[in-house]
């Protein structure tokens, strides 16, 4: 056979090759060699994606069964340290160094080019959700929020980038990954992190982060530019009227703690609701605890309320001005008790801010993004749902969450929640890679 005749034939064997092994349509990524694509980089980030599925989701299913609540992720941290001690002695500890941090979390720095100004984090988040036992069920931990899809993809970018470092240079002076704790409850691993860390050697910082969503179509990616989800802060108020020994509930003399809290709520939600400016937000009171001594007849009022609420706001300048109108009004109270023996306080908990992502770089993942999936990347919707990732903002760091959409057969935090088409780490994988090499 000659030589013209085998050249067509060897191109199309190529191309099945590298197909990846999903023909659903909205699968992974399926890339044709093109003329315009001089440089091959999505050629590459798809092969690379491709030869590290198996690697990558065993990490996935590794760490979805030591899923651990935050600050106590310690076997999640072995088996990180254990990977990057891997690639390490593999590279060499100029390539790669990594440190325990923020007491469950690692920091791994992969340096570049030192003569770049630029160093690009890539943040997942470790830690899994508490079930607590049912009539059914036993007590559990588990990746109810997917943060082992994050994990494992980020695990893998760091061997693809450190495999292929000679031939291909990392166009930052670094790339470091922020395996942090405690996503899901106060106070914020992430925080603590960028806390006890100084980055200033850096030169100018950008993050990137990632988040699995079942409401958005599998293996496709979304990103809002500017506030793209709301804050988060836990209310937790009490009002401690112990030192009066309660009274009979039908003397109008005597104080009664639920009176109080119901006179704080009307006003707290008067004043949250007069500088929210139309906007859209959330006050929900979730739990009203009432206590009183064991043998307290049932017709004595109760000497202890405990309330635990939830704010949450799409505003920054809404989030700030509700709250201290909050703290305020139970100051107020507080004083106007005093006298009375009645404590009355709120127990501050961290909270998270709203999270903004950067507009400039927002736009840079969706061109490049699009670029790799030769598909648009959609708007996503606001979302009431609160991250940490929120925190970059607190450190003037540029920062972008990316939502990757999964089929699941539940929403996220729910405690059936479970990816069922894991070639979503493909995607994920090559898209992060495209993005590493890519990003202005």
């Amino acid at each position: 056979m000659k030589p013209f005749i085998l050249a067509p034939i060897f191109f199309v064997a190529l191309c099945c090759f590298l197909q990846p092994f999903s023909a659903d349509p909205a699968g992974p990524v399926i890339f044709q060699i093109e003329p315009t694509d001089t440089t091959g980089l999505r050629l590459f980030c798809n092969r690379a994606s491709i030869e590290k599925y198996d690697e990558t989701l065993s990490l996935w299913r590794e760490f979805n069964a030591c899923a651990e609540v935050g600050w106590q992720e310690y076997r999640t941290q072995g088996r990180l340290i254990t990977h990057f001690t891997t690639l390490q002695n593999r590279f060499g500890a100029e390539n790669i160094l990594f440190d325990t941090m923020a007491g469950t979390g690692l920091f791994v720095e992969i340096p570049g080019d030192p003569k770049s100004g630029r160093t690009l984090i890539v943040r997942p988040e470790i830690d899994g959700l508490y079930y607590p036992p049912t009539d059914s069920t036993l007590a559990m931990v588990r990746h109810a929020c997917g943060h082992n899809t994050g994990m494992s993809v980020a695990c893998s970018l760091a061997e693809i980038l450190l495999e292929n470092k000679k031939k291909k240079k990392i166009p930052w002076k670094a790339v470091l990954f922020l395996f942090s704790p405690s996503e899901e409850r106060a106070p914020s691993g992430l925080d603590s992190m960028l806390a006890g860390k100084d980055l200033s050697r850096y030169g100018k910082i950008v993050a990137l982060g990632q988040h699995v969503s079942p409401d958005v179509p599998n293996h496709q990616v979304e990103v809002r530019s500017g506030t793209a989800q709301a804050s988060s802060e836990i209310l937790r108020i009490y009002i401690d009227a112990s030192a009066l020994k309660g009274g009979h509930i039908a003397d109008k003399t005597n104080i009664n703690p639920l009176e109080i809290w119901e006179n704080m709520r009307s006003e707290i939600e008067q004043e949250v609701e007069s500088c929210s400016a139309g906007g859209e937000y959330l006050l929900r009171w979730s739990n009203i605890i009432t206590s009183s001594p064991d043998s307290t007849p049932v017709n004595v009022l109760p000497q202890k309320v405990k309330v635990f609420g939830n704010f949450r706001t799409f505003n920054p300048v809404h989030e700030v001005r509700s709250i201290e109108k909050i703290d305020s009004l139970i100051a107020n109270f507080s004083a106007r008790y005093a006298d009375k023996k009645v404590l009355i306080y709120r127990v501050r908990e961290q909270a998270i801010p709203v999270l903004v992502n950067d507009p400039v770089l927002t736009e840079s993942v969706k061109k490049w993004g699009s670029a790799f999936l030769k598909r648009p990347i959609n708007t996503h919707k606001l979302r009431l749902g609160a991250d940490d990732f929120a925190i970059f903002r607190k450190y003037k760091i540029p920062a972008v969450l990316i939502r990757l959409g999964v089929k699941a057969n539940g929403g996220l935090h729910r405690q059936d929640f479970e990816i069922m088409d894991p070639t979503i780490l493909q995607t994920s994988l090559g898209l992060f890679t495209f993005l590493v090499y890519s990003l202005e």
